[in-house]
Formats: structure tokens, C-alpha cells, sequence
């Protein structure tokens, strides 16, 4: 059964950080440093939650709480994952069907003939998609015409090639949804997933303006810190920016909502997934090729980054951290979130900070944030502490 959180009273009592000394230690460190104002954190381990708080502050001077909702940026991804999973399930599409056969628009493109399986690996050539698209976006002009000027580079084999596609992969896995469900990505979200886990606190864009003004300072304010100093971030904080549909990147939520779907895949209680499908996610899919965005080689399951086999985690952008096991799955947010389960441990555990400064600052403040929570929670011996 998923646990719930529903009241102020379970929060507060769950507010334990002084049995987190190295994991707050890191989070005020990172305040000090001028990485973040503030962070939250949700810890599930073995069904039990064991904190769900935040330190810092929304703004200077305003506490930052449990329940303020945040962004998540591609964190997100995972909730567009399983709402094309639940199609799978339905027998509607399959990984290996090709995109050409629901999205007309793309019949006339290379990318007809590739699958779905390649894009939620990431092996679909799509990364050089992600500017044109994101401006078509911006623009209120129609994306999919994009696709029909820009090509994978040349030579892409998406057997051999990957690169991590931040925006347009998952919009052209949102387009699929909407064909083979009939309704708008949005309201298939709330109504297929978010509102049967009691995420209804969690949003994938489409937050309505009056929601987001009943919200008031629930809604939490981001923060810019690269370069240095912090300050407030110049496009994320209104009213249009929570509405905007980007799948890839546009989630708003608290942390105990990522947690708690974490925890649901955990004990494989996902509306609408069997076990099949559900494992079939965090199984190993690509590995061995060094992806071209990160210039790392990351190892994907279908949607999700996994822990890898080989190679070091401390060197390996958005993996979870020296003592996570290797069947470790989730996915980060670009400078300022990571999300995980790592079922070997028992642990579900997605944290987000208000503070985005910049690549190489988050990589080391997500690999001492993820180290401390193991340490906090006993499940490494001393002599592993580095």
C-alpha cells in the first residue's frame, strides 16, 4: 500500500532533520556557498517515511517548507514515462513500433522509421532537435514543422549513437500519447496517473492561472547561480511558466510527490502498469556508448537513468552517488534535482533545490547530498566514509 501524507501534523512530524546531521550539513553548505536558498528532501526507506522536510529559506527571510512547490525540470521526465508505459500495458503502441506509424507528421522524416524504444533511450538522434523546437515553442509557432527541416546528424546510427534529448523526445512521446488516447497530454496526466496516486499537488505543466494564484507562496520562487551570485531566475517564476506544456522539463512539486512515486514503482503499485512493463523500465537497455550531450557513458533504461555497471558514479553526471547499488534507477533535474529509487537499500528519495549554479557545482553538490542520506541512514559502515 503507498503511504500518504496528508495533513501539517505528519509533515511536522517528519521534520527530523538531527537524524540527518550530514545530509543537513551539506544542504546549509550549499546555502552558504550560494548554491541555493533552500532545499527539500523526502526519504522513503522500506516503506517507512523517515523524512519529509526542507531547509532554507523561498526568498531571503521566508522559511521554504515541506509542501512548496518547486520545479523539477527534467526530474519530471519519469511521469511522461509511465503514462506511455500505461499504453504499452493497453497494448496500444509496443517500444518497438515505429513513430511514422501514429505521427503522421513525421511519415515524410528519417525518424518515421524509428521506434519508441530508441527514443526513451535516447538513441533517436533528437538532441540537435532541441533548440529549433524549444524556439518554435516559445515562438507560438507549430513545432512538428520543425521536423521536417532539421535531420539527425549525419552518420547517426541509433543502434550505435546516443544523446540525451532534453525537450523534443518528450514532446514527440506526449504527441503519441495524445494519438492513442484521445485526450490532451494534460488532462491524461491528472486523470491516469497523478490523481489515482494522490499526486495532486504535482503538476507537468498546464497549472491554471487561478491555481496558481490560489497557491500563493506554496509556489516556491528559482533561483539563477551560474554565474555566480544567485539571483532570481528570469524566466521561471510565473504564472506562464507553470502553465507551459513541457513534458521534458516543465514539473512542479513538492518533494514527497516525486518520493512517493518512487515509492510506487518500488512496490510496483502504478496505475494502469503490470509487473511486466513495470520492470521492463528499469532494466538495462543501453549501455556501453558515451552519450554525446554528456560525454559520459550513460546507462538508460526505458526513460530512466540507472546506476551504472562500470565506471566510476562520483565522474558520471546525474547518476546517484558512491553508495547507491547498481539496480539504482531515476532521473535528475538539470541543476537542481535527483529523484531515485534503489530497491536494493529499500530507499525511495527524491530531493530539489531552488537554486540552479550551474553544471559543475550541482554534480558535486548531488554526489555529497545522495552520499550523506546513505550515511545519515546507516547504510554504509564508517570506513566508507570518504
Amino acid at each position: 500500500m503507498l503511504p500518504t501524507m496528508k495533513s501539517s501534523d505528519d509533515i511536522r512530524a517528519l521534520n527530523h532533520w538531527d537524524a540527518f546531521p550530514r545530509t543537513a550539513q551539506e544542504i546549509v553548505r550549499g546555502k552558504e556557498q550560494g548554491l541555493h536558498h533552500g532545499l527539500q528532501l523526502t526519504v522513503f526507506h522500506h516503506g517507512q517515511c523517515r523524512l519529509n522536510a526542507a531547509l532554507g529559506d523561498r526568498v531571503p527571510g521566508e522559511p521554504l517548507t515541506a509542501d512548496t512547490l518547486l520545479l523539477w525540470r527534467s526530474a519530471g521526465k519519469p511521469l511522461t514515462t509511465l503514462l506511455i508505459a500505461q499504453c504499452v500495458e493497453a497494448g496500444w503502441v509496443s517500444w518497438d513500433t515505429n513513430l511514422g506509424r501514429d505521427l503522421r507528421f513525421l511519415q515524410s522524416t528519417v525518424w518515421a522509421g524509428y521506434t519508441l524504444r530508441q527514443v526513451m533511450t535516447h538513441q533517436a538522434g533528437l538532441h540537435e532537435v532541441d533548440v529549433a523546437w524549444s524556439h518554435a515553442m516559445e515562438s507560438g509557432t507549430n513545432p512538428e514543422t520543425v521536423f521536417q527541416s532539421i535531420a539527425p546528424p549525419t552518420g547517426w546510427d541509433p543502434r550505435n549513437d546516443a544523446a540525451y534529448s532534453a525537450q523534443a523526445a518528450w514532446w514527440l512521446v506526449s504527441c503519441w500519447i495524445e494519438r492513442l488516447t484521445g485526450q490532451p497530454f494534460v488532462e491524461r496526466m491528472r486523470r491516469s496517473l497523478l490523481e489515482p496516486l494522490g499526486l495532486h499537488d504535482t503538476w507537468v505543466g498546464g497549472m491554471p492561472e487561478s491555481i496558481y494564484i490560489n497557491y500563493g507562496s506554496r509556489i516556491g520562487r528559482i533561483y539563477a547561480g551560474f554565474p555566480p551570485p544567485i539571483r532570481m531566475h528570469p524566466t521561471w517564476n510565473t504564472a506562464l511558466a507553470c502553465a507551459e506544456v513541457r513534458p521534458g522539463g516543465n514539473t512542479w512539486s513538492a518533494a514527497s510527490g516525486l518520493a512517493r512515486l518512487y515509492e510506487a514503482l518500488r512496490i510496483g503499485e502504478v496505475p494502469g502498469i503490470g509487473p511486466v512493463v513495470l520492470s521492463g523500465l528499469r532494466s538495462r537497455q543501453r549501455w556501453g556508448l558515451v552519450d554525446q550531450t554528456f560525454r559520459a557513458p550513460i546507462e538508460m533504461g526505458l526513460g530512466f537513468i540507472l546506476q551504472p555497471l562500470d565506471g566510476d558514479p562520483e565522474t558520471i553526471a546525474y547518476t546517484y552517488g558512491r553508495h547507491a547499488s547498481r539496480e539504482t534507477f531515476g532521473h535528475g533535474g538539470s541543476q537542481c534535482a535527483s529523484a531515485w529509487c534503489d530497491p536494493v537499500h529499500g530507499l525511495s528519495v527524491a530531493w530539489v533545490a531552488n537554486g540552479m549554479p550551474g553544471e559543475v557545482r550541482h554534480q558535486k553538490r548531488a554526489k555529497a547530498l545522495n552520499a550523506a542520506i546513505y550515511e545519515d541512514l546507516g547504510l554504509v559502515s564508517r570506513s566508507e566514509f570518504q
